[in-house]
């Protein structure tokens, strides 16, 4: 059923996000980007498709320069109504945190010959952007194998096309690039004064791009180990190591849970420099 996870995750009595009730077939080639300042600030891009947001989070965000390859992990469906949103979920809520209309307009498959859902199902995305911030094309294309019935946290590649309006000095950081095209604002604008951050590890609060990962990366080894594979798989992934950073060992990223199976555990590698990466914790026997 469309947005039966996205409801489910939600008390739409607490939070100001919008349940859905926009009928199928509106609006039905928009995009969106939305900067969310959950429990680590990230870029949500969505597209419309079959009458939903189709859904991604971006941790580094979206790049106008083609040589970046932006890892985007699969979310749940949103519902179209979401892409007007903008404003804080509160905490104890799902995904609480500021979120902010980054970007958005309209888009046209690349191919006009293949329709969007199909491109979806063939797992790499072909579209042309017309948006405030993003315009021309842009390729996402699935890495690994997919998920069996769901999309969420399916790992695929956002990749900008070299045409004209790429840019290879673009700085997502820039201050050109810090406020809403729906309102003008800023993050702290957003948010308002009364907004306290407190730590947050799964449970609804979670940020909805990171709970319950299954596949977590060996960064300093440049490996991934799934937890349903055996101990001597060392296929390399070069999304996630190209994409996932360093943190500070005594500030590692909320959304690293406690435990992802009963044989393994996501621990800090900390180094002399002060930093940590991420690698496995064997089991004891």
């Amino acid at each position: 059923m469309p947005l039966e996870e996205y409801r489910r995750k939600r008390k739409f009595s607490e939070t100001p996000e919008p349940a859905g009730r926009i009928p199928r077939g509106k609006r039905e080639h928009i995009f969106v980007v939305q900067k969310h300042d959950a429990s680590r600030l990230h870029y949500d891009f969505r597209l419309a498709i079959n009458g939903v947001l189709v859904s991604w989070a971006v941790p580094k965000g979206p790049s106008m320069n083609p040589a970046d390859k932006r890892l985007a992990v699969g979310t749940e469906d949103h519902p179209l109504e979401y892409a007007d949103f903008e404003g804080t979920i509160p905490e104890g809520q799902y995904g609480a945190g500021t979120v902010m209309v980054w970007d958005r307009g309209t888009y046209e498959p690349q191919d006009g010959s293949v329709t969007p859902s199909e491109q979806l199902a063939h797992g790499k995305i072909d579209v042309v952007l017309r948006g405030d911030k993003l315009r021309g094309g842009f390729t996402l294309v699935q890495t690994g194998k997919p998920s069996a019935g769901s999309r969420q946290q399916e790992r695929w590649l956002l990749i900008k096309h070299r045409d004209e309006y790429a840019d290879s000095s673009w700085n997502i950081e820039s201050p050109r690039f810090a406020r809403s095209v729906l309102t003008g604002r800023t993050l702290k604008q957003i948010e308002g004064p009364s907004r306290k951050k407190s730590p947050r590890l799964g449970g609804r609060a979670a940020d909805s791009a990171w709970e319950n990962i299954s596949h977590m990366p060996s960064v300093s080894t440049g490996k991934r180990r799934d937890q349903r594979e055996p101990e001597t798989d060392t296929a390399r992934d070069p999304v996630l190591e190209a994409d996932i950073e360093s943190f500070p060992a005594s500030d590692p990223p909320a959304w690293i849970p406690a435990r992802i199976g009963p044989a393994s555990a996501v621990v800090p590698d900390v180094k002399k420099s002060g930093t940590a990466r991420m690698r496995r914790k064997k089991p004891s026997k």
